[in-house]
């Protein structure tokens, strides 16, 4: 949301219906939530990663979750490293989970998964 102006999310996210997608639309604040909700979005992603600043908080999530409607599915972004936060997040409401840098950074990437999934 922070990249794009209302009218062209919603052309967007037609053009993706269009071609038999659901688009997720990435949001930081509650103001890019809103907009994203106003503009029809089924899928949002609250990214934690501050893009101005790349400061990671979690908290983001944990903020804008509550303004997710149910039927919604709700993906939680970045910052994300062990189980407790999975564990977390879930109980607060968020459907799935984007985990990039943390696996990225492993030398067993499969094992970080395991762990991270309480496996």
């Amino acid at each position: 949301m922070a990249a794009l102006g209302d009218a062209i999310l919603g052309d967007l996210l037609a053009l993706g219906r269009e071609l038999g997608m659901e688009p997720l639309v990435e949001v930081h604040t509650r103001e890019e939530l809103a907009r994203a909700l106003a503009a029809g979005a089924r899928i949002l992603g609250v990214n934690n990663r501050d893009l101005r600043t790349l400061e990671v908080r979690v908290e983001t999530s944990e903020e804008l979750i509550a303004a997710i409607p149910e039927e919604c599915i709700a993906v939680c972004e970045s910052g994300l490293r062990s189980h407790e936060d999975l564990a977390r997040l879930r109980a607060a409401g968020f459907d799935a989970f984007l985990i990039g840098e943390h696996l990225m950074a492993q030398a067993d990437p499969a094992a970080a998964l395991r762990k991270l999934l309480g496996a």
